[in-house]
């Protein structure tokens, strides 16, 4: 049968809490207060501190202004979905020759006229290029229609070629390593 005396005294939680608290407190207070080293010890917490706060406030400056940005862009998104704004053809074939830019690796092979927002494609396309730039185009604020005449390019010999071997370069290198990480090779 456990009895009263036969219990260890325990302190509290709270109490040992604070008697760890109070020798950190104190190791603390030697580590910065130390007569050789507590001056270069201070102005080094200092300095980090400086650092971290001047970092916290670009850091939230920037995030900021990314938000700002970001709704304002939101904003016109919307804006321009809803209000079907008529854009001159002359701006429209200046959009959709950016978008070109990006997307395409050759744009000069690719014949681009707009007639009252509709466009017109002419030229050759490899086919990843074309779903790309289909995409882009339907996705131009001020397109009303597409016209589109595009042909492919064939995909040469030896890019097929280089797939080819490259597919096979890599088969054969996991199942090397796959046989040597088993210890069979």
């Amino acid at each position: 049968m456990i009895t009263k005396e036969s219990v260890a005294h325990r302190p509290p939680v709270g109490v040992l809490l604070s008697g760890a608290a109070g020798v950190g407190i104190g190791a603390l207070g030697m580590y910065l207060f130390d007569p050789d080293r507590g001056k270069r010890r201070r102005t080094l917490v200092r300095d980090k501190a400086v650092k971290a706060y001047k970092e916290t406030v670009e850091t939230v400056a920037k995030t900021e202004e990314d938000l700002i940005n970001r709704a304002k862009g939101l904003a016109a998104e919307v804006k321009s979905t809803i209000a079907h704004e008529e854009v001159e053809d002359s701006v429209l074939l200046a959009r959709i020759r950016s978008r070109m830019g990006h997307l395409v690796k050759n744009p000069q092979t690719v014949n681009v006229a707009v007639k009252e927002g509709k466009v017109s494609l002419e030229g050759k396309l490899s086919h990843a290029e074309y779903h790309a730039l289909m995409a882009s185009i339907r996705h131009t604020p001020g397109v009303k229609g597409l016209v589109n005449q595009l042909q492919f390019t064939p995909t040469p010999t030896w890019q097929k070629a280089c797939g080819v071997l490259t597919a096979v370069l890599g088969t054969s290198v996991a199942v090397h390593r796959i046989l040597k990480g088993n210890g069979k090779a």
